[in-house]
């Protein structure tokens, strides 16, 4: 026999036991799955506003370029400017937040000349995991109208449940983005590096090299 056949004090062989579990588990993966999905998701979309956040914060004239416009009240609510520009900064993080991957990349291209994603075949990969997080969370994953819209390959899926999800290539490809993104941001503008702890804890992070040695 290759293998021990052991067996527990009850007299069950061990070796089923963990068939049973394998089998249990297989049939959770889809659910597993789709948690890992969001979460790797929320994870990156928290990461870009806390860069945003700093962003603003350290270059407190780039908020000139977002088109908000305050009155005098408003300034005038806070105790000093210092604390007008923090409020500022949290409202335009805000505002941005809730565009889509494709209307922020826009966004951030057009007034401050920085590219989330250098790739168009990356930005479409992220539009595309941001769109099958929001289906997920939603929509328990059904595919609807606005889904086939928004990520056409799935059109005649449409009533369906989303399938195949890559979510190690999801997983993969955020963290690998946000290091990328992270180089770049601080290259253009002079920002702090980040901690040494790994993206997945929503931190900036300073370089994949960092990241390996931490884990």
């Amino acid at each position: 026999m290759l293998f021990k056949e052991d067996r527990t004090d009850s007299g069950e062989p061990v070796r089923e036991g963990l068939f049973q579990y394998e089998r249990e588990l297989r049939k959770d993966q889809e659910t597993i799955d789709d948690l890992r999905t969001m979460r790797c998701t929320d994870h990156f979309l928290t990461y870009i506003s806390q860069l945003l956040g700093l962003l603003f914060v350290e270059n407190p004239h780039m908020l000139a370029q977002s088109n908000s416009e305050y009155r005098l009240k408003d300034v005038m609510r806070h105790p000093d400017m210092n604390a007008f520009l923090r409020h500022a900064a949290e409202s335009e993080v805000r505002s941005l937040s809730y565009k889509g991957m494709r209307e922020l990349y826009r966004d951030l291209k057009s007034k401050f000349g920085f590219r989330i994603f250098e790739d168009a075949g990356d930005l479409n990969f992220a539009v595309e995991a941001v769109a099958i997080r929001n289906l997920l969370v939603h929509n328990n994953g059904v595919i609807d109208s606005r889904f086939a819209a928004e990520v056409p390959k799935y059109a005649e899926d449409e009533g369906e449940r989303v399938h195949h999800i890559k979510v190690g290539h999801i997983e993969n490809f955020f963290v690998l983005a946000a290091v990328g993104i992270d180089k770049r941001a601080r290259e253009k503008w002079g920002l702090p590096v980040g901690t040494l702890l790994v993206p997945h804890n929503c931190h900036r992070f300073d370089s994949l090299g960092e990241i390996e040695s931490e884990r």
